[in-house]
């Protein structure tokens, strides 16, 4: 294809998505719908590579499909409102929080293998 579209076989090889998650997210409306060829084979605009890389670090994120959906929604009139403000504030928050919990565990099995290796030591091993 000259003008830049994908075959859902290369959204998927480039985005790292299965076929069916490809499909999966079209009919959740988190994907624009695509139009077909007369073969009946999806024609995806290069635009959609960049839709599912940030669905999959919103993903990551903690971020649900829904949330996702509504942030593509709400993305769309403009400045974001209040509403994706206060979700995005509430995300962040979540991840600080996992953060220092993931902080907290590793001072914890450092001191462990600390302990485990002095204690190693002392008996001679």
């Amino acid at each position: 294809m000259e003008d830049g579209s994908l075959f859902i076989r290369d959204v998927a090889k480039q985005s790292g998505f299965s076929t069916h998650a490809i499909r999966f997210y079209e009919k959740q409306g988190l994907l624009d719908r695509t139009p077909r060829t007369t073969s009946g084979y999806r024609v995806f605009e290069p635009q959609a590579l960049a839709r599912l890389a940030f669905i999959r670090k919103a993903q990551r994120l903690g971020f649900s499909l829904e949330e996702i959906r509504d942030i593509f929604v709400l993305s769309q009139r403009g400045r974001p409102c209040p509403h994706v403000r206060q979700l995005a504030t509430q995300k962040l928050a979540e991840l600080d929080r996992r953060i220092q919990e993931s902080l907290m565990m590793q001072r914890e099995l450092h001191r462990l293998v600390r302990d485990w290796k002095r204690a190693s030591r002392r008996a001679g091993r």
